[in-house]
């Protein structure tokens, strides 16, 4: 009996091994398929990196002689959070009707051309401000010379803006791209005709969960098999096994949510993980659902299988 356990045991410390990465993949495929991840939680933490990447931007570039929170009050009225919200929203429509060609390669293409008329938009906001701050120029001052620092004689509104935006497009705005392309390149025997995108992977998805459930059917096999009898003991051996791994997967998700961000925080201070967190909170959640539930059930049974096996002189 006492091998029989041991066997049983180191099964059940593979059950636990193999189900970590397995609950991680499904997990993080659930949070990367839900789009209302990208259009809610992720574009809300994107805007936050938008903004405050733009008031780093403002404190390094020199160009805009513009007090800080006025800088802030424009960037936030030009890009709201709703446009980013809706150019994710776009981008993941497209993603949808992305399909692989004849020999297996497909252009994700992330479309960026939202920004062009935000660029405009804020032009426009600048030189408003500017145009109702600034002295006219005189025959001593530069009109530009890194700074915006006055109005040339005679210019109107809108030929000043047309002149700051001008300025701002070759200082700034050119070197931001419209689309961002990606290729990806699959074997065409491996596509085996899937040609969405999105269908191919969910089909490598599905594939990888089929071959990891089975192979963990198999271990609660093997154990029950080890066991072999009274059916009680079985029972009760299969239950205390999905509830170790449970309780693993919940120390996973206790991990990803606070000790890795600590640890991190600690030697790379300065850091920002709002990217990351909010990624860890939406895969914790995910993470939490399907650990709970098998945890309870687990551990609930187990403790009856533990009270019912009366021919164990001492209870596992």
């Amino acid at each position: 009996m006492f091998f029989r356990k041991f066997f049983a045991g180191a099964l059940i410390a593979f059950f636990i091994f193999l189900s970590l990465p397995a609950a991680f993949i499904w997990a993080s495929a659930k949070t990367l398929s839900d789009e209302e991840f990208y259009t809610e939680q992720l574009s809300d933490s994107l805007y936050s990196i938008l903004i405050e990447e733009g008031q780093n931007f403002y404190a390094d570039f020199k160009v805009l002689d513009i007090p800080e929170s006025k800088f802030r009050d424009i960037l936030m009225r030009t890009i709201q959070r709703d446009d980013l919200r809706g150019a994710i929203a776009v981008n993941i429509e497209n993603l949808k009707s992305v399909e692989f060609d004849a020999e297996g390669k497909a252009k994700l293409v992330i479309n960026l051309s939202i920004f062009d008329e935000k660029f405009d938009k804020f032009a426009d906001q600048i030189s408003r401000f500017w145009f109702e701050t600034l002295s006219e120029c005189d025959n001593t001052k530069p009109v530009y010379k890194g700074d915006f620092i006055c109005i040339p004689e005679g210019f109107d509104g809108d030929d000043y803006r047309m002149f700051v935006a001008s300025e701002l497009d070759k200082q700034i705005f050119s070197d931001f791209p419209s689309e961002v392309v990606r290729e990806i390149d699959v074997s065409e025997t491996f596509l085996k005709n899937r040609g969405n995108v999105l269908e191919f992977f969910g089909y490598l998805l599905n594939q990888f969960y089929l071959v990891v459930s089975l192979i963990l059917l198999l271990l609660l096999l093997l154990i029950g098999l080890l066991i072999f009898k009274p059916a009680i003991r079985v029972f009760k051996w299969v239950m205390k096994t999905l509830a170790l791994a449970s309780a693993f997967v919940l120390a996973l998700s206790f991990s990803i949510s606070y000790i890795i961000p600590t640890i991190v925080q600690k030697f790379f201070e300065g850091i920002n993980l709002v990217l990351y967190n909010v990624f860890a909170h939406s895969l914790t959640v995910n993470l939490l659902q399907l650990a709970i539930p098998v945890f309870v059930i687990g551990f609930g049974f187990w403790i009856v299988g533990i009270i019912f096996d009366e021919n164990e002189d001492i209870a596992y």
